[in-house]
């Protein structure tokens, strides 16, 4: 650790989150790492595998917040770096957790954290050199649009993203030297058909192999959509759609299967299927299987409270009951379940629950 005096000024930022395993970068601190160096500033990181922040005084400290659960973990980080900032109000304190749980946090550390999108970093380029031996340092990572028209009770984006907006610099957050991009958009299908089409055509032109984060909405896909993503490289389950509730039954299933007839490959698609909602065990595989009978692989997704500050998820909905949300993601998520076994099959097994 330096041996600098604490009240020496050091024109370096720490950007900080807690030290989880995660297989992303973290993207808003990759903006920021921009930003700050823009000013003059000296930029280091303090998280994934890294055990102790190098200074003993920074300037600021931002530390980045992304899922509730997560809560005690960095509710600890934060008040242990207020030891490196002469100033609690030098440590920043935002993103996704913090947005939704405000109060939570600033009873916790004496920090009020800042809430929602930045516009101070959000159209900047990501400093990939933050994270520079990351597992994805083959991908950009880029949010080209922000919110959804959607209002899902389920979904966290309306309260963090609450207007729709086309992101006008997207294209510079994508490094040519890269292969591939990670599009973290919430719902590109509702949005703005011209921007959607003009994310196929960059792809298309740059030879870059996509995953979308996000599941697409069948409900506003369209033949025009689909001629778009004709031509397309995706990743391995890099096309992703959302079969949530049964609203969209009739309209998934045609929009897989004209996704297949013009020769996107099925393992290149993927289907989330939230379950443990409001919805019937019955409602969920119904759901599940109708996306495995054709060939896509269906990825359980369990419902989790939007405040939940548990590590585990111990949530189960008035339909469900423990071991059938336990056996309803093991038979859908584990290697071999769903495909060598039928439900009641699966059930005799040693994995299930009983």
């Amino acid at each position: 650790m330096s041996n600098r005096l604490f009240n020496e000024r050091t024109n370096t930022v720490l950007l900080a989150e807690n030290r989880y395993k995660t297989k992303q970068r973290n993207l808003a601190l990759m903006k920021f790492a921009t930003f700050y160096k823009e000013q003059g500033y000296d930029v280091e990181y303090f998280g994934q595998g890294k055990k102790k922040p190098d200074l003993l005084n920074y300037d600021y400290i931002c530390f980045s917040t992304i899922f509730t659960f997560h809560f005690q973990a960095n509710i600890e980080a934060i008040n242990y770096l207020k030891n490196f900032v002469q100033d609690k109000d030098k440590l920043r304190v935002g993103g996704v957790a913090a947005t939704l749980m405000p109060e939570d946090y600033y009873e916790a550390t004496g920090i009020y954290p800042f809430q929602g999108i930045d516009n101070a970093v959000e159209d900047l380029k990501p400093d990939y050199s933050l994270f520079p031996e990351h597992p994805m340092k083959n991908y950009s990572q880029v949010f080209s649009s922000r919110g959804c028209l959607n209002n899902c009770g389920f979904c966290a984006v309306g309260t963090l993203e609450p207007e729709y907006r086309i992101n006008k610099n997207w294209k510079d957050a994508i490094d040519l030297n890269k292969s591939k991009v990670y599009i973290h958009d919430n719902n590109l299908t509702a949005g703005d058909f011209d921007h959607f089409k003009d994310i196929m055509d960059f792809l298309k032109k740059h030879n870059l192999r996509v995953i979308f984060d996000n599941g697409f909405d069948c409900r506003f896909f369209t033949d025009d959509h689909l001629e778009e993503i004709k031509g397309v490289k995706f990743e391995r389950n890099g096309l992703r759609f959302a079969f949530d509730s049964m609203h969209p039954d009739g309209s998934i299933q045609e929009v897989l299967q004209k996704c297949l007839d013009v020769g996107i490959p099925k393992s290149k698609m993927m289907v989330y299927v939230l379950f443990n909602y409001t919805d019937t065990f019955e409602e969920a595989f119904y759901r599940a299987e109708e996306i495995r009978k054709l060939g896509v692989r269906p990825y359980p997704q369990q419902f989790r409270p939007l405040d939940d500050k548990e590590r585990i998820n111990r949530y189960i909905s008035p339909n469900w009951n423990k071991e059938l949300v336990k056996n309803y993601r093991m038979y859908w998520m584990m290697p071999g379940m769903y495909t060598r076994y039928s439900w009641e099959e699966f059930l005799k097994t040693d994995t299930a629950l009983r």
